[in-house]
């Protein structure tokens, strides 16, 4: 070979893996570093990762469903809008009324403001969603809102 007439041995050729064997005969890179015991600290941090992100799960799982709640009822607001040629503003706040007492809404739910023109209509609510997580709790503020031309 070309590189042992440079003085070059055979383990200096595969960049010392040669020389690098363990007992067991496998060979191993030699920059690479020791197996070292975890005494458990790998472990303790994916436990405390898991129950982060348990926590966080937890938590979301709750304004979750209050925000879902609140696209349920900004899409009944949108419906309402785009077919309001064909019912009155009584009919469209009983039918709004209805929708937040299905979904458990906060009392503000039900005020209902419907503003009619000539061939456009705004109907528009804002209320405050509580939502308690066991050791916290906060308000969220929602304001559904729809307007269409008919």
């Amino acid at each position: 070979m070309v590189m042992r007439s440079l003085g070059q041995t055979q383990a200096d050729m595969f960049g010392g893996w040669l020389r690098s064997r363990r007992r067991d005969g496998i060979a191993r890179h030699p920059h690479s570093p020791r197996r070292r015991s975890r005494r458990g600290g790998v472990k303790l941090g994916c436990f405390f990762l898991m129950v982060i992100v348990g926590l966080g799960g937890w938590a979301g799982m709750y304004v979750g469903d209050a925000y879902w709640k609140y696209y349920q009822f900004a899409d009944a607001f949108k419906q309402e809008a785009k077919f309001a040629a064909h019912y009155t503003d009584r009919q469209i706040k009983a039918h709004l009324r209805s929708m937040a007492d299905s979904l458990v809404l906060p009392d503000d739910a039900y005020e209902i403001v419907v503003e009619r023109g000539r061939h456009h209509i705004v109907i528009d609510n804002q209320y405050y969603a509580h939502v308690n997580m066991g050791f916290v709790s906060r308000d969220f503020f929602f304001n559904p809102h729809a307007e269409a031309d008919f």
